[in-house]
């Protein structure tokens, strides 16, 4: 009998499942699962996991969007409540171990070729300098990889519920435009999938209440067949530039910025005009430093598996 791993990026919209051999975790089956379709995360995986045969599951690794607290979670933008001890008990395994995406696709980053980079702004990196992980997707998530030794130390957070903080008027009347339907607005608000729903709809300004979604704000923006969904593009670059500044400053990313989740992908073309490079620069007395912090496009969309699988091959040979 083979031995493997399963793994699973767990986001709002879709989760990724994968079942890797050991030790050189080669890919042995993969399925992308709409996540809102299934009442639990158990039972998604038992699906994955009923059309597989040869191979005994030594460990899991499953990443999810949200904080991981004592080996439990409650998933972002979905009703699932997971704990370690519970799935595996579900699936009949020993060893499963809970981690936040982007604490996942921070266990990846070291180790992405060049080819699944793109570069926004060369930069000055300091080898060792701290990196930020940001990306927008169903939410906004974020985690911090810090040098320790010879490896690094991911650190998972959740920067993407700090206060948004406008900087211009238009940003101004966005926010008080924001307050009317809720008392408080976070950053991934406004700069994620549904933060660009948002956006579209303050600058149509027509109450209509049927609005194109996320994906077809985009499309329409970079083609310039819709002049509201270019501005409303526009601004959320500038809005994501914004954030990925406020986040780098603290981290002292001076090893890198880098922007992972399903959409900086898809928009290459619109981050690579100028515009968040000179908005993320735009903070008078850190220019220099944010001007020598390098930013990359994190291209390859399954870094949360190949994350969670390095991680599920630890926990396969190490003490129970």
């Amino acid at each position: 009998m083979n031995h493997g791993v399963l793994v699973a990026d767990v986001g709002g919209t879709t989760t990724r499942v994968r079942l890797c051999s050991l030790p050189d975790l080669r890919v042995r089956a993969e399925q992308d699962y709409p996540s809102a379709e299934y009442p639990d995360l158990a039972s998604l995986l038992r699906r994955f996991l009923a059309g597989q045969a040869g191979i005994e599951v030594q460990a899991a690794c499953l990443a999810v969007a949200g904080p991981v607290r004592d080996g439990r979670a409650k998933i972002t933008n979905l009703p699932w409540r997971v704990s370690e001890s519970g799935l595996a008990l579900e699936l009949g395994m020993e060893r499963v171990r809970l981690v936040n995406d982007f604490e996942a696709i921070g266990h990846a980053l070291p180790h992405l070729p060049a080819a699944d980079f793109h570069v926004l702004q060369a930069g000055q990196p300091e080898p060792r300098g701290n990196r930020l992980l940001l990306g927008a997707g169903t939410g906004l998530g974020t985690a911090v990889l810090a040098r320790c030794g010879n490896d690094w130390q991911v650190l998972p957070g959740e920067g993407g519920h700090m206060d948004f903080a406008p900087r211009t008027a238009q940003q101004q009347a966005l926010l008080a435009w924001l307050w009317q339907q809720q008392p408080r607005v976070s950053l991934e608000m406004l700069v994620s999938g549904p933060g660009l729903e948002r956006i579209y709809r303050y600058l149509d300004g027509t109450g209509e209440t049927v609005m194109p979604e996320a994906a077809m704000i985009s499309r329409r923006g970079l083609s310039g067949e819709d002049r509201r969904a270019e501005e409303a593009l526009a601004l959320f670059v500038s809005l994501y530039a914004a954030a990925a500044a406020n986040l780098a400053l603290p981290a002292l990313a001076t090893g890198g910025v880098y922007l992972a989740g399903g959409i900086a992908p898809r928009l290459v073309d619109k981050l690579d005009d100028g515009s968040f490079v000179r908005t993320f620069r735009d903070t008078p007395a850190m220019a220099d430093l944010l001007a020598a912090m390098p930013v990359k496009v994190v291209l390859n969309e399954r870094a949360g598996l190949l994350g969670a699988a390095r991680l599920a091959r630890i926990l396969a040979t190490g003490p129970v």
